[in-house]
């Protein structure tokens, strides 16, 4: 065991391990429990993963011969979507895995932007990989095997989409009590995984079965869809009493295109107890995906029920009115909508109906390390991240503005009237602003960017009250140096005209 003891597991890029097959070229990241590594398979020539045991991990005697015992069982592991394991071996008393190389990335990189910030996505990219996963996790439990370690890091996807399954490192096999002959190790191990995405059963350390799996699956689509993990706490330990505890808001907080039944179905996967969560993966799976179909037809049937009323109705009115601003997609339909009815509409017939204001984006301008520019005039602008999904005005030109709610960019909206399910631009026909006025509330857009004093407007009581404190300030120091200086004055006059003592007197 001394040579366990001593081997480098994370310092091994350059080495061909394996009976010298695997060439080991590039580390590509590690966790609490090994290190994984970007190799070349010199006997089938193609890239593979190989992942290998952390350093400490290795001086326990009793971890490396459950590693070998649930290996053996983990090759046997196969279905199209896991990352199957390949081959195992060991390299200087030091176990490992090797996995074939998915190139397409995981989940998680899908939901940080270009500045690395998570973002919410819509339920319409849940079809692309949810279902497949659910099969998988299924399939591993019909093996008597539980993951343990669901999160969107371990969802990866080809080049062409498919979804996969991977890193097993911290499955377990499910043992009855009469075959489990060291019930001392599964409590000890029950509490092992990522806190964010644990099962409330493990962190409590009871029985578990595939359910725990299903809970795990239930908060990655819920930080899918949010943008954020609900039971984030400011420890690790934090995080655990949270999954335990706390009740997570509802979808439709972080993110508006999340329908009831969307969350209803993610939100039965969720229950604290594991029999309140549904029978399967794949049974939780088809209620989300069932309900975000749901939510897309009723959209589409409200949406062509609108065009047959109205007939140049505004294909998204309904999810922009007034100030709300959606995905890119929503925006671009908005526009091409408003230019449709643009060119139907009269400009010389006199105003009818009810007029209303609503806001349209017209241009947008990344947000890079907090600088950015005006999408409509072009001057720089240095912004806070507080401003985040905030409205503002550019001090330049004074256009409208609306930051993104991620920091990821700065997007210009456009004021149009809504009469009688018309949209008509606002810019080409000024004689209707003043009838919808009201359509913007008071204080909505007081961010002015480009301005100083912290970037914020300042009304005129503030102004008038800033500027009499500063001229108070500035007599009482004037009459503060003024009579020190006639006390310095004063007292020189004293020392000139003191009656000089008489010698010898």
């Amino acid at each position: 065991m001394t040579a366990t003891k001593v081997v480098n597991t994370q310092g091994l890029v350059g080495e061909i391990i394996g009976e010298q097959r695997y060439d080991l070229r590039e580390l590509l990241g590690g966790g609490s429990m090994g290190y994984v590594y970007r190799a070349f398979d010199r006997r089938l020539e193609t890239d593979v993963v190989v992942k290998i045991p952390r350093r400490h991990k290795l001086e326990n005697p009793d971890s490396m011969r459950r590693f070998k015992q649930e290996s053996k069982f983990l090759v046997k592991l196969t279905h199209p979507h896991i990352v199957s394991i390949l081959d195992v071996g060991e390299h200087d008393g030091a176990p490992f895995f090797v996995m074939p190389f998915v190139s397409g990335g995981c989940l998680r990189s899908r939901q940080k932007n270009e500045q690395g910030v998570q973002k919410p996505l819509s339920p319409n990219s849940l079809c692309g990989w949810l279902l497949e996963i659910a099969k998988a996790l299924d399939f591993v439990h019909t093996q008597d095997c539980v993951h343990r370690d669901v999160k969107p890091d371990n969802i990866l996807f080809d080049n062409h989409g498919h979804a996969f399954l991977s890193d097993f490192g911290l499955s377990k096999i499910v043992r009855t009590a009469e075959s489990d002959d060291d019930s001392s190790q599964t409590a000890a191990g029950a509490i092992v995984g990522t806190p964010l995405f644990t099962a409330p059963e493990l962190v409590l350390g009871k029985p578990f079965d595939g359910r725990a799996d299903q809970y795990s699956l239930a908060l990655t689509v819920y930080d899918t869809l949010a943008g954020t993990n609900p039971f984030s706490g400011a420890s690790s330990s934090a995080t655990m009493v949270n999954q335990t505890s706390l009740v997570p808001p509802p979808l439709m907080e972080w993110n508006r295109s999340v329908s009831q039944g969307v969350w209803q179905a993610v939100s039965k996967g969720l229950s604290k107890q594991p029999k309140q969560r549904y029978e399967s993966c794949v049974a939780f799976a088809e209620a989300v995906l069932s309900a975000v179909r749901a939510n897309g037809s009723s959209r589409s049937s409200v949406t062509d029920t609108g065009a047959q009323s109205s007939g140049r109705r505004s294909s998204i009115s309904n999810a922009t009115t007034d100030t709300s601003i959606s995905s890119r997609k929503d925006d671009a339909v908005v526009r091409r909508s408003a230019a449709q009815t643009r060119t139907t509409a009269s400009p010389t017939s006199p105003p009818s109906g009810v007029v209303k204001g609503q806001y349209v984006v017209t241009a947008r301008t990344p947000i890079i390390k907090a600088k950015s520019s005006c999408p409509h005039c072009s001057k720089s602008l240095v912004l806070q991240p507080a401003f985040a999904g905030k409205k503002a005005s550019c001090q330049s030109c004074g256009a409208r503005l609306l930051i993104s709610s991620d920091f990821s960019e700065i997007r210009k909206l456009e004021l149009v009237a809504q009469r009688d399910g018309v949209a008509t631009s606002m810019s080409n026909n000024n004689s209707m602003v003043s009838n919808i006025a009201t359509a913007s509330p008071t204080g909505e857009f007081d961010l002015v960017l480009g301005q100083e004093v912290f970037g914020w407007k300042l009304n005129r009581r503030w102004a008038l009250g800033l500027a009499g404190l500063l001229l108070l300030f500035l007599i009482l120091m004037t009459m503060f140096f003024t009579n020190r200086a006639n006390r310095q004055t004063l007292e020189q006059l004293r020392q000139q005209y003191r009656p000089r003592s008489i010698e010898g007197r």
